[in-house]
């Protein structure tokens, strides 16, 4: 698809103050052109491109310009001012494809084009959508707009059900389905379909989320890889094409599966002998599945991430995709073991859990951080801890404890939990409420 063409109806949809109107113009172009759409949908989303430091690093090269004068109030002024520097027309003629790569050439830092060829080769109106597009400003079509044309305007899909499926796959491969009346009443992987990969909450506690908890430590990015007629296809977690990573697979047999940034297969999810392996079990799916025994199992997992590594969760009896898109949880490296004060203590009602009130030092003068939660049992055999009643009572002196924490926020400790008791630490050589607030966002 050439740029000059898809710039002209997307200016002309942006134009026009009628909805109909605005979603005439664009089905009357795109329907035509159905396999290339991802191509039309490529110019209005994405990440940015560049970065205003790469345009003023590009024109300072090319025509020896300073940033101040390149006359911009602010980040909103650049596109139009960049749009301004191509002609009325121009006698080339670029498919978007070329046009991406052409701006995105600019971010080179070993060798840039020169800007000034970069404006000619687009007209104005041209550049106009382009620039916005690599720049990463507000799409100038909504994707919103988009569903509800087809959704408007096709008898068996909904602009609710096009909207649903988008959930799970891009954009462009459920209106190509859409379009040509396939688009499935149930989500199915398939090779050589794109789909979202599903989602991992942050999970905020020690217990394991389900039942029967399964977990991979993730170092580095995982990737979605389709093998189909003796080809390769991997995308990003966001539908993205990766071309810099090749998969270590048989490449005869048609399947998909989830791989790491090394290539290694780490779950199977379709196979010509049982395309529905994604909706079995986790054991029955993963290449090493690994569960997860109890909650201090998980609190030791979690413990021992080292810097980049990110704990996830699996449910071991639900699919690769359960409802609402989600896959499970993950658990970032967010955990500290901090000296702190144990100045009071009561028992729960159940009388199996007590509660431990914890302190850090604010110069010399204790300062609560926290609640502790420690099976009754799990206490070490002292005599602040022989009999603790139903109120709050006073530990005094105050004991030294080590702490682990989920996270710390606005100086409090989220998911606190006790190690050890620690002896060998007098009331001095507890935690400082500063260096507690230090901690706020946790090592990464």
């Amino acid at each position: 698809m050439r740029l000059d063409e898809a710039a002209t109806v997307i200016l002309a949809a942006v134009q026009e103050r009628a909805v109909h109107r605005k979603e005439d113009i664009l089905y009357s172009f795109l329907a035509p052109r159905i396999d290339e759409i991802g191509e039309f949908l490529s110019l209005l989303y994405g990440k940015p491109l560049l970065k205003p430091e790469h345009i003023m690093s590009a024109l300072h090269r090319s025509v020896g310009m300073f940033p101040e004068e390149f006359e911009l109030v602010d980040n909103e002024a650049l596109v139009p001012a960049l749009a301004s520097e191509s002609p009325n027309e121009s006698e080339e003629s670029m498919t978007i494809p070329e046009a991406l790569d052409v701006v995105q050439a600019l971010g080179d830092m070993e060798s840039p084009p020169d800007i000034r060829a970069v404006f000619k080769r687009m007209g104005r109106n041209d550049a106009l959508v382009l620039w916005n597009r690599a720049m990463g400003e507000k799409p100038l079509i909504p994707r919103t707009r988009i569903i509800r044309t087809f959704g408007h305007r096709l008898e068996n899909y909904s602009a609710e059900r096009i909207r649903s499926a988008c959930a799970v796959e891009e954009l462009a491969t459920v209106l190509r389905r859409a379009q040509r009346g396939n688009l499935p009443e149930k989500f199915s992987i398939e090779p050589g379909y794109c789909f979202k990969g599903p989602s991992y909450r942050q999970w905020q506690y020690w217990t394991k989320p389900f039942d029967d908890t399964y977990y991979e430590i993730l170092t580095g990015n995982r990737y979605i890889a389709h093998i189909t007629q003796g080809r390769p296809y991997v995308f990003d977690w966001s539908c993205s094409r990766v071309r810099s990573i090749t998969p270590k697979i048989d490449m005869s047999v048609d399947c998909v599966v989830e791989i790491d940034q090394n290539g290694e297969v780490m779950t199977w999810l379709h196979t010509t002998d049982d395309p529905d392996l994604w909706q079995q079990p986790h054991k029955e799916r993963s290449v090493s599945p690994q569960r997860v025994k109890d909650s201090d199992h998980m609190r030791l997992l979690a413990q021992n991430l080292e810097k980049g590594e990110r704990l996830r969760l699996i449910d071991g009896s639900r699919p690769f995709f359960h409802s609402q898109h989600v896959g499970g949880f993950v658990m970032p490296r967010r955990v500290f073991e901090l000296p702190l004060l144990i100045t009071g203590a009561r028992l729960q009602k159940n009388e199996e859990w007590v509660e431990l009130r914890i302190e850090a030092l604010d110069g010399f003068d204790p300062s609560p951080v926290g609640i502790a939660n420690v099976k009754k049992e799990s206490l070490p055999t002292l005599p602040a801890f022989t009999h603790i009643p139903r109120v709050w009572t006073d530990i005094s002196p105050p004991l030294i404890g080590q702490f682990h924490a989920l996270r710390v926020e606005h100086g409090k400790l989220h998911g606190a939990y006790l190690v050890r008791m620690d002896t060998s630490l007098g009331f001095s050589d507890a935690l400082q409420l500063s260096e507690i607030l230090e901690r706020e966002h946790g090592p990464e």
